[in-house]
C-alpha cells in the first residue's frame, strides 16, 4: 500500500494549454514562465516538452534556475532571467548564452560594462505602474545615455491589475509602455501575463505567460474550452474510523462532532504543501465523491469527513487535494491563497509522476 502523497503531471496538457494560447494571441510570440521549477511542475521536464512543441522563449526568475533549464532544453531556446544578473556572474549568462533583464540603472551598468553585452541585444523592463521592480519611466534618457546606440532586443512592463480587465491601471500602464517602447521602435514589445493575454489590443509581440500553462488563473477566451488541468496531487488514505457523537478530531480539538462521523485519515500535510489554512475547509475528491478537511492539517496527516460518501471506502485508496475534479483555484480560495501558491509549494517528498 502507498504511504506518501503523488504528484502526476501531465506534460501534454501543458502543451495544450500553450497551443490554445497560441491560438488566442496568433500573431504574438508566446513564450512560457518556467521559475519556481515550472510552478512545481519540474521545468527540467516542462521545458522539453514546450521546445518540441515549437516554444522559443522561456523565463526564469534567477541564474540558477536558468542554469539548469539551460541544461534540459539545449542551446537552442532563449532562456530569459527576470531578476536579472551581476557582473560578478557575467561570465556564467556568456557561456550559457542567457539573456538577463535589466531591471535597474545599477544592473544596465553591469550589462554594458560587465560584459553582458556579448549575451544579446539588452532588455529592459521598465516599471508602468507595478512599483515593484523595473526601471522608472524617468529613467529613459539616463537609459539612452548608457546605451550608447547600442539594440534593444525587448522592452517589457508588467500589469498590476491584468485579473481586473476594467480596471483603470490597465488602461495607464498601457499609455505609459506605449510611450516608452516608441523610444525603441525596432524592438520587440512585451506586456502581459496569462490574465493579461485576455485584454484585447494587449498581446503586442511577446507574451509570457506562466499560471495559465499549468491550468490555473483566470478563465481566458479560447476556442476550445477551459485550460487544462496539468497536474493531480493525491494521497493515500491511511485509516478509516468512526468518530463518537461528541468526539473530535487533530490538535487543538478544533472540530468537534455533534453525531457520529466516519473520517478518513490521509497520509498528507503542511509538508506536503497542503497549509494549514486549509484546516476545517479544504476539500478533497475520493472517486467522484467531495469530502471535507476536518479539524487542523498536520504536517504529515489530514483528516476528511467522509461519512456522506457514496462509494467504500478503505485504507489504500487515493484522496485528490488539487487535480481535474478539485480545482486548484477552488482549493485556493478555501486556505484564502492563490492556485500560484499551492502549486509552487507541493512538497519534494511526494512521488513525482510525468505524463506525456
Amino acid at each position: 500500500m502507498q504511504t506518501v502523497s503523488r504528484l502526476t503531471i501531465d506534460l501534454g496538457a501543458i502543451v495544450q494549454n500553450w497551443q490554445a494560447l497560441h491560438a488566442l494571441a496568433p500573431n504574438a510570440e508566446i513564450g512560457a514562465v518556467v521559475k519556481a521549477d515550472a510552478y512545481g511542475h519540474g521545468a527540467n521536464r516542462v521545458g522539453p516538452a514546450l521546445v518540441n512543441a515549437g516554444c522559443k522563449s522561456f523565463f526564469t526568475a534567477t541564474l540558477e534556475e536558468a542554469v539548469s533549464l539551460r541544461a534540459a532544453v539545449g542551446d537552442d531556446p532563449e532562456i530569459i532571467i527576470l531578476h536579472g544578473v551581476t557582473k560578478e556572474t557575467a561570465d556564467e549568462a556568456k557561456a550559457l548564452r542567457l539573456r538577463p533583464i535589466v531591471n535597474t540603472l545599477h544592473q544596465l551598468r553591469d550589462w554594458r560594462f560587465g560584459g553582458l553585452v556579448e549575451t544579446g541585444p539588452a532588455i529592459l523592463h521598465f516599471d508602468t505602474g507595478m512599483n515593484r521592480l523595473g526601471l522608472r519611466p524617468e529613467d529613459v534618457p539616463a537609459v539612452k545615455q548608457m546605451l550608447d546606440d547600442r539594440p534593444v532586443g525587448i522592452v517589457m512592463s508588467h500589469l498590476a491589475c491584468a485579473d481586473e480587465p476594467d480596471h483603470p491601471l490597465n488602461i495607464e500602464q498601457k499609455a505609459l509602455f506605449d510611450a516608452i517602447a516608441a523610444e525603441w521602435p525596432a524592438a520587440i514589445c512585451s506586456l502581459v501575463n496569462s490574465a493579461g493575454m485576455a485584454l484585447p489590443g494587449y498581446a503586442y509581440d511577446l507574451c509570457r505567460p506562466g499560471i495559465a500553462l499549468y491550468g490555473g488563473g483566470v478563465d481566458l477566451p479560447l476556442n476550445g474550452g477551459k485550460l487544462k488541468s496539468t497536474l493531480r496531487f493525491e494521497a493515500p488514505i491511511l485509516s478509516v474510523f468512526m468518530a463518537k457523537q461528541g468526539a473530535s478530531t487533530g490538535y487543538g480539538a478544533s472540530r468537534r462532532f455533534g453525531r457520529h462521523h466516519r473520517l478518513a485519515t490521509v497520509a498528507a500535510g503542511y509538508a506536503d504543501g497542503l497549509p494549514r489554512a486549509l484546516s476545517n475547509s479544504g476539500f478533497a475528491y475520493i472517486g467522484e465523491d467531495r469530502c471535507k478537511i476536518v479539524g487542523r492539517v498536520s504536517m504529515d496527516l489530514v483528516t476528511l469527513d467522509v461519512t456522506d460518501l457514496t462509494c467504500p471506502i478503505a485504507p489504500g485508496m487515493m484522496a485528490e487535494f488539487i487535480g481535474p475534479r478539485a480545482n486548484v483555484e477552488q482549493q485556493a480560495l478555501e486556505a484564502g491563497t492563490l492556485g500560484y501558491e499551492l502549486m509552487t509549494g507541493l512538497g519534494a517528498r511526494a512521488e513525482r509522476i510525468w505524463n506525456e
